[in-house]
């Protein structure tokens, strides 16, 4: 690790160090449980990430209630689930309490009364500032038509924020909103108006930058508490300050990958459960060189494969035929003339009705581990194995999303690639020998990885038909297009090149006319722009202005979570692609 990095951890550290042991595991435990922290403000404000932003926002919210005098205002504090609201909302608690306000947190319950559950937390010495959380509890009711509990809810806010009589308000109003419930109250007529319209709205939601900022802060923080956890334990902070080298790197990486998809309370919660399983199963400091670090890979790599991963079911989709096989790992070689393998898959045909293997050998797929990229230039050994074996390349290096995708291109039909970060395995060099394997298997996607390239192997080996027409073919490139956009995606950065997803298209269906023996449609550029264009228009990303890279936030990263669970919608996109591709060729689809 950097000594810029060191000394930024150093710095918090230093200051936690004040810090009674008991206090940072509540801390750390409340963190994991993704449970607000119930401490000083001044501490929470020194611990928590993004606290500079978090104190404006608490104080914009303080001068505009104190301006009105503590009565008569609805806020809403907006942002998605794990954003932060609860743990904000006891922030504005303990602020409140600051400035001898009456201020209650009120957890919403669809087991309670919601009228009763507000009335009694209402003071009558002076003004009430209720923080009213968990709204979204009332939503799936309030969805289904059932206005009751949400519609006494706006009533009673309104009570309290609305004076009668020649009365001032008994209060202010403070509503902690998920993005979707905001939506929601503003979408419905009554509630806009009665509330919504009302609400002074602030936002605790980040852009994926800021986000990613966030997240590399709260892996500082939360280094430098489990250092100031160990103040009495000489031992045990030697051995973490010792093999920062090894994990940093790796903790780094992992916070940016968790910041794509998961909001900051998220992200946090998973920085703190990798802490902890790293901590704890500290043990090994030998120092490695580059030829050491490979065999270490590789080794551990084999013996993952035959103890985690020895058998494999796959549902290979064929058009619209799913088979299903199971891929059974050797650590013996397969042989070629002038090269050989490290291991092999054996696949076989597999009922899973009865969980049994059939006793058909489909195919033979051949391993090779490599550590670095030397391999890139030097493909003839491969390429050699590809003339008799399918062949799946277990990568250890630092290669980008775009470049692993360009290599499948180039390779072509028989190939495919899984590659593995060098950063993961120079933690396990840190790591127990026992709890390496674990470790591997539950901070890697090793399994998911595996498990698509041999599915995506044997969707370009195996036929289901004898005789196709050329309908057929369509419909089978079409699901083959969108299973390797979809896995291409997901493994992007933030964007993808423009020219490797066309290519990669094009190829996905090249490879399936070549499969069946049949001559590949020469397919014109707007062909390719219209199937990326069904992308966006699912929101799986947007082509940038400049039109040179396909570009994907967090949203859509979530779209693209929820179609490769949904069969339904899948098929819907395949069907719309199979148009796109046929209509120049004059093919239609037979639903």
């Amino acid at each position: 690790m950097s000594l810029e990095h060191w000394e930024e951890i150093r710095q918090i550290y230093e200051s936690f160090r004040k810090l009674e042991s008991s206090s940072i595991r509540s801390i750390l435990e409340l963190w994991s449980d993704r449970r607000p922290l119930e401490i000083k403000l001044s501490l929470m404000h020194e611990i928590l990430v993004n606290s500079k932003r978090l104190k404006e926002t608490m104080e914009s919210i303080i001068r505009y209630l104190s301006e009105r005098e503590w009565r008569g205002a609805i806020i809403s504090i907006v942002g998605e689930y794990g954003s932060g609201k609860t743990q904000f909302g006891h922030i504005l608690l303990r602020r409140l309490r600051e400035e001898r306000v009456f201020s209650k947190i009120i957890t919403i319950s669809p087991l309670k009364d919601v009228r009763e559950l507000l009335l009694e937390e209402l003071s009558d010495e002076g003004p009430t500032v209720l923080i009213i959380d968990e709204i979204d509890q009332l939503l799936d009711e309030f969805e289904r038509g059932e206005r009751r509990d949400i519609e006494y809810l706006a009533d009673l806010i309104r009570g309290i924020t609305e004076g009668s009589y020649g009365n001032p308000p008994r209060g202010s109003v403070i509503m902690l909103l998920s993005k979707r419930a905001s939506d929601t109250m503003k979408r419905d007529r009554a509630l806009g108006s009665r509330l919504m319209d009302r609400s002074r709205e602030f936002s605790l939601s980040m852009s994926d930058d800021e986000r990613e900022r966030a997240s590399k802060e709260a892996l500082k923080k939360i280094i430098a508490l489990w250092l100031a956890y160990f103040e009495q334990n000489d031992d045990m902070r030697y051995a973490i300050k010792r093999s920062l080298d090894k994990i940093y790197p790796f903790m780094e990486r992992f916070a940016s990958e968790l910041s794509r998809t998961r909001e900051i309370g998220g992200v946090v919660k998973g920085l703190t459960d990798l802490s902890s399983e790293i901590i704890k199963n500290l043990g090994r400091f030998e120092d490695m060189g580059r030829i050491e670090e490979g065999r270490f890979a590789e080794d551990l790599l084999k013996k993952f494969l035959l103890s985690e991963v020895r058998n494999i079911k796959l549902e290979v989709r064929i058009g619209d035929v799913t088979k299903d096989y199971i891929a059974v790992f050797s650590d013996e070689p397969l042989s070629v003339p002038g090269a050989r393998t490290d291991a092999h898959f054996d696949v076989w045909t597999f009922d899973p009705r009865l969980g049994m293997r059939g006793n058909v050998l489909v195919s033979r797929v051949g391993i090779e581990i490599k550590y670095g990229e030397y391999w890139k230039e030097r493909c003839d050994q491969l390429l050699k194995i590809m003339e008799k074996y399918p062949l799946l390349l277990i990568s250890i290096a630092d290669i980008d999303p775009d470049d692993i995708t360009e290599m499948r291109i180039k390779m072509g039909m028989g190939f495919d690639i899984v590659n593995l970060k060098p950063d993961l395995f120079r933690t396990l060099q840190v790591l127990k020998e026992e709890a390496a394997m674990s470790f591997l298997g539950k901070y890697s996607t090793l399994r998911r990885d595996l498990k698509e390239a041999l599915e995506n192997l044997m969707r370009l080996a195996v036929k289901v038909k004898e005789e196709v027409s050329e309908q057929d073919i369509l419909s089978e490139a079409s699901v083959n297009v969108l299973s390797s956009v979809l896995r291409e995606l997901r493994g992007a950065k933030s964007s993808k090149r423009y020219e490797t997803l066309s290519k990669l298209i094009a190829r996905a269906i090249e490879d399936t006319f070549r499969k069946h023996g049949a001559s590949p449609p020469s397919l014109s550029s707007n062909v390719i722009l219209g199937i990326v264009k069904i992308l966006e228009r699912e929101g799986m990303g947007r082509i940038s202005q400049s039109g040179k890279s396909f570009n994907i936030d967090k949203d859509c990263r979530l779209r693209i979570e929820e179609i490769e669970q949904d069969m339904e919608r899948r098929r819907r996109i395949e069907r719309v692609i199979f148009d796109t591709i046929s209509k120049p060729l004059g093919a239609t689809l037979e639903l």
